[in-house]
């Protein structure tokens, strides 16, 4: 059965366009692993999906909140707010947290959850929400200034130095380009535009947030 969308929701929309976004409610909906609540903290949205996948992956959850908040508030701030619950000491973010809570430490993904954080922000207005992660979003900036920066741009990296081969893919993993044909030959530092410009989005909305919330921008 369809998820009943609310008039706000439908508001300008084609006939197609509310059939389309209707399933694709239905889609995130049908994602939701109630099971995680033992050590997340908040239902969760799996992804791609929750029939062959079983953990929390970290862009992908960003991503899943900013489509959550046009629907459910709680649940798209529980995405946000679960997943920083293992960041780690340095401010990075992992890869992937798994069904066990175990967490996956040897990348981190694409910096977005400064601008998932406003994303949201700009459908449920929970100023409260913003308050909460603010200064874990400042920790995990501090974690790619530190870590993930030459003075001049940003790069992706293994998370852990070293010239192995399981370490030569680890940059590709945190790019979040898996399968690219870049990687046959292994890569550790891989400077990247795109990342950049993620980082310039992060600065960005986390100028937003902290005119929000009161705090020095």
């Amino acid at each position: 059965m369809k998820t009943k969308l609310t008039e706000q929701l439908k508001k300008n929309l084609s006939d197609r366009d509310i059939d389309l976004l209707e399933r694709a409610i239905d889609v995130l909906e049908g994602n939701k692993y109630d099971i995680m609540n033992s050590y997340f903290g908040g239902k969760t949205m799996i992804s791609p999906g929750i029939k062959n996948f079983h953990g929390i992956w970290n862009w992908d959850t960003a991503f899943h909140a900013v489509g959550a908040s046009r629907f459910d508030a709680k649940l798209a701030t529980d995405q946000i707010e679960g997943f920083f619950d293992y960041m780690l000491e340095d401010g990075m973010l992992p890869d992937l947290v798994d069904k066990d809570g175990k967490v996956k430490i040897h990348s981190s993904k694409p910096p977005v959850f400064a601008w998932a954080a406003y994303e949201v922000y700009k459908h449920t207005n929970d100023v409260d929400f913003l308050k909460r992660i603010y200064n874990k979003l400042v920790l995990n900036e501090k974690f790619w200034r530190t870590n993930r920066f030459d003075g001049k741009l940003f790069y992706y990296d293994s998370y852990q130095k070293g010239t192995d081969s399981e370490n030569l893919i680890w940059a590709k993993w945190e790019s979040g380009l898996d399968n690219s044909v870049r990687w046959d030959n292994g890569i550790v530092e891989y400077y990247a535009v795109d990342l950049n410009c993620y980082m310039f989005s992060f600065y960005e909305s986390m100028g937003k947030i902290a005119r929000l919330i009161g705090e020095n921008s």
